[in-house]
C-alpha cells in the first residue's frame, strides 16, 4: 500500500506540467485543510448542539420544585385588581409576610410546572404590573398569572409548594 502511494507521488513529480514537489503540495494541502475543516465544523456542530440543548430546555419546563409536595389552589380566585387575584388559603397564616417580617414566606406559587415570581410583590405593584407577581400575606396568595391573563379562565393549574 506505501509502495502505491510512493510510486504515485512519483509519477506525480515527473510530469513535465506540473514544477517539482506539486503533489506532494497538494498532499499536504488537502492533509491539513480537511483536519482544520474537520476542528472547524466540529467545534461548530458541538456549539450548535449547545445552543438548541440549551433552547430545548428553555422552552420545556423541567421544574422540580413544582412537581414535589405540592397544594393546588382551589378556584374562584378573588379579582383584587388590575392584574391581582386572591386564592384563599388560611391554614397557612402562620408562615405569611407580614410588615415586621416582609420575606416570611418560604412558598412558593406554580403556574403548571413554572414558578411565578418575584415572590413578596408589593399589593400594587402586582396589581399594576402583573406578569406573576405574587405575595403571601395574611390568609392567602395574592397573584397575578405569568401573561396577566384571568386565572380563573386560562386553564392553567396554580400550586403552592414549601420546597
Amino acid at each position: 500500500m506505501f509502495a502505491r502511494r510512493a510510486e504515485a507521488r512519483k509519477r506525480r513529480r515527473t510530469c513535465s506540467h506540473r514544477g517539482a514537489g506539486y503533489g506532494l503540495r497538494r498532499q499536504l494541502l488537502r492533509f491539513f485543510g480537511m483536519r482544520e475543516f474537520l476542528r472547524v465544523f466540529g467545534a461548530f456542530a458541538i456549539v450548535m448542539l449547545c445552543f438548541y440543548t440549551t433552547l430545548f430546555f428553555m422552552d420545556h419546563d423541567f421544574n422540580l420544585a413544582c412537581s414535589r409536595n405540592r397544594t393546588a389552589l382551589r378556584q374562584p380566585f378573588l379579582k383584587q385588581g388590575v392584574f391581582s387575584f386572591l386564592a384563599y388559603v388560611p391554614e397557612l397564616i402562620d408562615l405569611s409576610d407580614t410588615a415586621e417580617a416582609p420575606a416570611r414566606s418560604p412558598y412558593l406559587l406554580c403556574e403548571g410546572n413554572r414558578i411565578l415570581g418575584p415572590a413578596h410583590s408589593h399589593h400594587v405593584e402586582i396589581s399594576e404590573k402583573g406578569a406573576g407577581r405574587l405575595s403571601h400575606a395574611g390568609t392567602g396568595f395574592y397573584f397575578s398569572s405569568s401573561n396577566n391573563s384571568d386565572p380563573n379562565t386560562n386553564g392553567r393549574n396554580y400550586y403552592i409548594v414549601k420546597p
